[in-house]
């Protein structure tokens, strides 16, 4: 299946319907590149919402695809549900990784649990904190 469509259409309902196809087929982990790229673009909050979502799907996540995960729950311009999402998704892609490479992925050169611990020391909302602090316990008993 051909996923250039998140480039291509404005549509969120028949890109949110491409998606289900795609996670439904299992077959998520083989687009990581176009899922990247959807998160690190402005624009449709609701297509970077369900792929945050989804990807608790995805069995080998790639750096770059944690990477992205980590930029959107760091960036303070970003909707606080996309945030939590994030770090919801943090909390199920990191184990695997570690449990992949015994090893922490890193975000801007630092561990993702140094990220993590960051957020959590700045004034941030509750909800997000909450998420946060789950997404480090599970990622250090999984780990």
């Amino acid at each position: 299946m051909n996923i250039r469509f998140i480039d291509k259409h404005r549509d969120f309902q028949i890109t949110y319907d491409r998606l289900l196809e795609l996670k439904n087929s299992f077959v998520l982990d083989q687009h990581q590149q176009f899922l990247c790229r959807a998160l690190r673009q402005d624009g449709n909050w609701r297509l970077k919402e369900r792929i945050l979502e989804f990807a608790i799907d995805i069995r080998k996540p790639t750096d770059d695809f944690i990477e992205n995960i980590c930029a959107v729950m760091t960036n303070r311009n970003t909707s606080i549900n996309a945030r939590i999402l994030a770090a919801d998704a943090l909390r199920v892609v990191v184990p695997r990784k570690v449990r992949q490479t015994m090893a922490y992925p890193t975000f801007r050169g630092a561990s993702v649990l140094r990220v993590m611990k960051d957020i959590l020391k700045a004034p941030e909302v509750p909800e997000l904190h909450e998420a946060v602090t789950r997404a480090l316990k599970a990622i250090q008993e999984g780990s």
